[in-house]
């Protein structure tokens, strides 16, 4: 049997600690995280171009998918997720997605997600199924010019670096939240 993952922050009142103790902490940190906000700022438009190629790509493909993945994947907001949607300003959701891995993301609604593609995990913009690197592979041979792949995992790689800069300027006020995870 294999174990099912931890889902950080997975009560109401871990949620709700865990974003205040960050915004807390980022406030108090303000001035020394001006040159992460600007790099924030960077990462932001590409991740709007990306948002733009995937919504693109799910209206293609997701509505005859015989399996979602919102009704099946185990997402949840992470520390990067939490740190940029502060750093960046969007609202913060009530809650992680799914905390029960019974039961479809808690924002699946009848026409798909009712979260902003820009306010969802990353995860969910990360994740390409079979069906759509497919497609992609075609749109690149068809000589499409973004390669929605390629940006995604650079983008990823840039979300980690910029969550790890934010997580050494306020290190200390951060302590202890990660390990405050609750198994399902």
């Amino acid at each position: 049997m294999s174990a099912r993952p931890l889902i950080p922050w997975n009560t109401p009142e871990s949620w709700a600690r865990a974003n205040e103790r960050l915004r807390t902490a980022l406030a108090d940190a303000a001035p020394r995280l001006t040159s992460i906000r600007i790099e924030v700022d960077r990462l932001w438009a590409e991740m709007v171009a990306v948002a733009e190629h995937q919504q693109r790509l799910a209206a293609a493909t997701c509505p005859w998918c015989p399996l979602p993945c919102c009704q099946v994947a185990t997402i949840w907001f992470d520390r990067c997720d939490l740190v940029l949607s502060h750093l960046t300003g969007l609202p913060k959701p009530p809650g992680q997605p799914r905390i029960d891995p019974n039961l479809p993301c808690g924002y699946l609604g009848s026409r798909g997600c009712r979260l902003p593609r820009l306010h969802r995990p990353w995860i969910c913009t990360r994740y390409l199924c079979a069906t759509q690197r497919l497609r992609l592979r075609g749109n690149l041979r068809r000589g499409e010019v973004f390669d929605l792949q390629t940006t995604v995992a650079r983008l990823t790689v840039w979300r980690r670096s910029l969550t790890a800069a934010a997580m050494a300027v306020i290190g200390s006020q951060w302590e202890g939240l990660d390990e405050k995870m609750t198994g399902i």
